[in-house]
């Protein structure tokens, strides 16, 4: 019974700290993202490979909230911010991996801007 609690209140401690790093701006974005898509998984640290899914999260959250908005408003597809396709969460973290290192001037922009400018210029509405 101790070992269950001494672990809950280890999970308490780590768990808080672990996602309480936001992905705030380009910077925070490029740093979480891209470890994960140019390294191979066994030669990631922890942190790489904790900071990597909390990409993949955030990445996926954002893209599912877009499509959430535009069925629930019934938004029509030319007035859409993005339109995107199948995708895989690797392949959106170098999307966003990708439009940072071509836009260094937006690195110090909010992570939601930046990532909403992103996925405009992958997923384009015709």
């Amino acid at each position: 019974m101790r070992i269950v609690i001494a672990v809950l209140v280890m999970l308490l401690w780590i768990v808080p700290n672990v996602f309480a790093q936001k992905l705030a701006s380009g910077h925070d974005l490029i740093k979480a993202c891209g470890p994960s898509t140019t390294k191979p998984l066994d030669s990631m640290s922890k942190e790489e490979i904790v900071a990597g899914i909390k990409c993949q999260g955030y990445l996926l959250g954002f893209l599912e909230s877009g499509d959430f908005h535009n069925f629930t408003y019934k938004i029509p597809t030319p007035d859409r911010l993005f339109c995107p396709k199948p995708i895989t969460t690797l392949e959106l973290q170098k999307m966003v991996v990708k439009y940072l290192e071509a836009h260094p001037e937006e690195l110090d922009k909010q992570g939601y801007f930046v990532t909403t400018k992103a996925f405009m210029e992958a997923f384009p509405c015709k």
